[in-house]
């Protein structure tokens, strides 16, 4: 073979050879061509990890048992799907950037499996989660509970006369339960229950509620007291008209006519009276209170914020919600009839986002802060399940349908939704699981 061609050959050989070499290279690196992009581009890959195990994710027409790591994926949008036998499937369009892994660490998959019927009867109300996993409620003259763990139920206090509403202590072991002629305390104790009549106090009760140091406080229309119900004594601690007070660290109280001012009380020392300052004219009455913020109502629907470490440094409003539940780190979730917004507060500064709309009005809903879920009712009975994350829905379930359910509460464990209502005819307590 002439040298010349010989020379062809080797240098085209070498040639080739880098060719391919860089090309190997290249596709070791995570490199390929896009087609539709007619580019090099770098891959990059889906990071999947889900609460349970065993999951199988659905992407292109291939599948992966969870956890797992999908690479050399070329940039754009993917439908993806994930799905556990007895579990609700979890869907979601997901985006690969060049060179960057999508991590999904923190999918949380809903059980699917029918709600359970606890307790049946008819007329229940005022359905409150104790200590231990137990359910409170009345059915008209008596108080009830129902252990969700023994499955065990029985009576705490039968009264005379329709029991109109009850109040739980923080302890879990004292309530306060009224009724229209008189009301009662009950405790119970190692050696049984014990009850406590309220025959003392002669005044008409407006208000009611225990402190974190289970003390209890009576609002009338001639003050505030302080119930040492044992002893049969009542301490007057706040002797002027007020709008509204809450009961928690202190006691908090809107008072004042022309001028709303807000005052806080520590219950044992009547002398500790502290006067925060003048509200808003529009205040009107105190709402669910978070470990970091005092939540005041105002006439139009909306809520003033307050920080509780220090009231006078003013007040965030919060407008056009109607209900809200809080979160971890000073976020809360809040809705109106159609809306669900989440707020996250940093300071003086309110961060609002939408994060999805509903055709059906919103009755009722719980925010699990740990799976970033809320779960609502709507419609008549509706119980959906909204993921949220990065400030936007991603992800929807319904996990069961009733004829009616008048209230939605979430067990200490916070695995299990507890509602009162109906399905198939059958009315009563009603649990869905929808965690391990």
């Amino acid at each position: 073979m002439p040298r010349f061609i010989r020379g062809v050959i080797f240098f085209t050989f070498i040639f080739l050879f880098s060719i391919s070499a860089v090309g190997v290279l290249f596709y070791a690196g995570g490199y390929r061509y896009h087609w539709e992009k007619h580019i090099i581009e770098k891959t990059g890959q889906f990071v999947f990890e889900t609460k349970p195990k065993g999951a199988t994710v659905t992407l292109s027409g291939k599948q992966y048992r969870t956890p797992t790591h999908i690479p050399y994926l070329l940039s754009g949008e993917y439908w993806v799907e994930v799905a556990k036998d007895g579990y609700h499937s979890w869907k979601e369009r997901l985006t690969i950037i060049p060179g960057r892994s999508t991590i999904v660490s923190d999918l949380v998959l809903l059980k699917n499996e029918p709600s359970r019927e606890l307790f049946r009867e008819k007329s229940i109300q005022h359905l409150t989660i104790g200590d231990n996993e137990r359910i409170f409620f009345i059915v008209k003259d008596t108080l009830m509970y129902y252990d969700t763990r023994s499955h065990d139920h029985g009576i705490l206090y039968q009264a005379e006369e329709p029991i109109l509403s009850f109040q739980l202590s923080p302890s879990g072991k004292r309530f306060f339960i009224h009724m229209q002629k008189k009301s009662v305390f009950l405790e119970e104790r190692s050696a049984g229950i014990k009850t406590f009549d309220l025959t003392f106090f002669k005044q008409p009760i407006q208000k009611s509620g225990w402190t974190h140091t289970n003390q209890f406080i009576l609002g009338t229309n001639k003050g505030i007291y302080r119930i040492d119900y044992p002893q049969k004594h009542a301490e007057l601690v706040y002797a002027y008209p007020y709008s509204d007070f809450f009961t928690a660290d202190k006691l908090y109280i809107i008072a004042g006519t022309l001028e709303k001012k807000l005052f806080v009380l520590d219950p044992q020392n009547a002398e500790s009276l502290y006067d925060v300052g003048a509200l808003p004219r529009d205040s009107f009455s105190f709402e669910e209170t978070h470990e970091s913020f005092l939540a005041i109502r105002n006439t139009r629907g909306g809520t003033y914020l307050f920080d509780r470490s220090d009231l006078r440094k003013g007040y965030i409003a919060i407008e056009g919600v109607s209900n809200f539940s809080w979160g971890r780190e000073n976020s809360f979730i809040a809705w109106n009839d159609f809306e669900v917004w989440r707020y996250t507060i940093k300071g003086s500064e309110v961060k609002k986002e939408l994060l999805t709309r509903q055709s059906e009005p919103i009755r009722d809903g719980i925010f699990h802060e740990d799976i970033s879920q809320m779960f609502f009712i709507s419609g008549k009975g509706d119980v959906t399940a909204l993921e949220t994350r990065e400030g936007r829905e991603r992800n929807r379930v319904s996990l069961e349908r009733f004829s009616t359910l008048q209230t939605l509460i979430m067990g200490s464990d916070k695995k299990t939704l507890y509602g009162v209502g109906d399905k198939n005819g059958t009315s009563g307590i009603f649990a869905i699981s929808f965690i391990e």
